[in-house]
C-alpha cells in the first residue's frame, strides 16, 4: 500500500498533524511485555532444544507469541482508527 492509500483507509494522520503529538500506542505494554517475553523464552528453548522435544516446545510457545502479538497489534490498529475517525468528527461538527 502507499501512503496515500493509508491516508485514505485513516490508518496515518493528516499531514499537519505529523509530529505534533507524542508516539502512543493503544496496545497494553504488560501484554506487550508478556509476549516478548514469551517469544524469548521460545527462541532459548528451540536453541538448547537441539531438535529434540524442547525444540518443539520452543516452536510452539514462538507460534502463540507470534499470534498474540498479531491479535494484539490489529486490535490496536482498530483502536487507534475508531478512535481517530471519532475525534475527526467532532472536529467536522
Amino acid at each position: 500500500m502507499s501512503r496515500e492509500d493509508l491516508e485514505r483507509a485513516g490508518l496515518l494522520l493528516p499531514r499537519h498533524e505529523w509530529g505534533k503529538r507524542p508516539l502512543r500506542t493503544p496496545a497494553s505494554r504488560l501484554w506487550l511485555t508478556v509476549i516478548g517475553g514469551l517469544a524469548a523464552l521460545s527462541v532459548g528453548l528451540m536453541y538448547e532444544g537441539d531438535g529434540g522435544p524442547v525444540t518443539w516446545i520452543g516452536v510452539g510457545l514462538f507460534l502463540l507469541a507470534l499470534f498474540g502479538f498479531t491479535i494484539l497489534s490489529a486490535r490496536a490498529v482498530d483502536k487507534q482508527c475508531r478512535a481517530s475517525s471519532g475525534e475527526r468528527a467532532r472536529r467536522s461538527e
